[in-house]
């Protein structure tokens, strides 16, 4: 396991700090989260960029500390947990996350340079997830996602940190209209597995939906599927609505 983490600024959420889906991916892989595990993140504080990070492990609880400053920042912390506890709705098919994908106005977007679902962002440097109402369904949003061959690791797929990242925004997309208000909504917690190999230039739908919301508070679910609907990967995150400036 990595003794530290370093989000590079190619993979920021806001323009100064990391994509919170990243940043969990890249802590569960510090942990030694593997294929099929299920790990639970919180973000404390917005993960800042081109910084190393200490991973620092008590009992069950596995924490990213920044020691710029003159006191220790907890950024982030996870623990493994037994499941992703989902009661997911039929994912779309890839015909209709085809059809829902629906990019959005770089100028109504509060991130518009978001690694996962910036509209700034060039095709092949940000995964450019966009998200939209399914035709004839009311719950649920998806959008069409092929990984770029820069996403992959050394054994040729997707790294899985990559996978994280998509199975963040999407959610956020169930639960804020872009341009609609004056608020955007950021990742608190994220509960994520990543259940299978994701495979570069190939095309994969991410399906996504409310659970709850209550005042500032969303709940929101999203699986990752293949063509043919096999399940590889899920999420389940709390996100909180801040004024669009955060």
């Amino acid at each position: 396991m990595s003794d530290t983490v370093t989000i590079d600024a190619r993979y920021c959420g806001p323009p100064t700090s990391g994509n919170g889906g990243y940043t969990a991916g890249a802590l569960a892989q510090a942990m030694g989260i593997g294929a099929g595990d299920a790990v639970e993140i919180r973000l404390r504080v917005p993960p800042p960029l081109e910084v190393d990070l200490t991973v620092e492990r008590a009992g069950e609880v596995t924490r990213l500390v920044d020691h710029t400053g003159a006191e220790p920042v907890v950024v982030a912390e996870g623990r493994r947990v037994d499941a992703v506890e989902l009661d997911p709705p039929t994912a779309a098919t890839l015909l209709e996350a085809t059809t829902a994908t629906t990019p959005f106005d770089a100028d109504q977007h509060p991130f518009p340079t978001c690694f996962a679902c910036g509209p700034g962002r060039a095709p092949g440097d940000g995964l450019r997830l966009f998200a939209g109402t399914v035709a004839d369904r009311d719950d649920i949003f998806a959008t069409v996602w092929t990984p770029d061959a820069s996403l992959a690791g050394p054994d040729g797929t997707v790294r899985p940190e990559i996978v994280y990242a998509a199975l963040d925004c999407p959610g956020g997309q169930a639960v804020s209209v872009f341009g609609a208000d004056e608020t955007a909504v950021l990742l608190g917690t994220i509960t994520a597995s990543h259940l299978g190999t994701v495979q570069v230039g190939q095309q994969y739908v991410l399906t996504s939906w409310r659970i709850a919301s209550e005042g500032r508070k969303h709940i929101t679910g999203v699986v990752l599927t293949d063509a043919d609907g096999r399940e590889l990967g899920r999420s389940r995150a709390v996100w909180i609505a801040v004024p669009a400036t955060s």
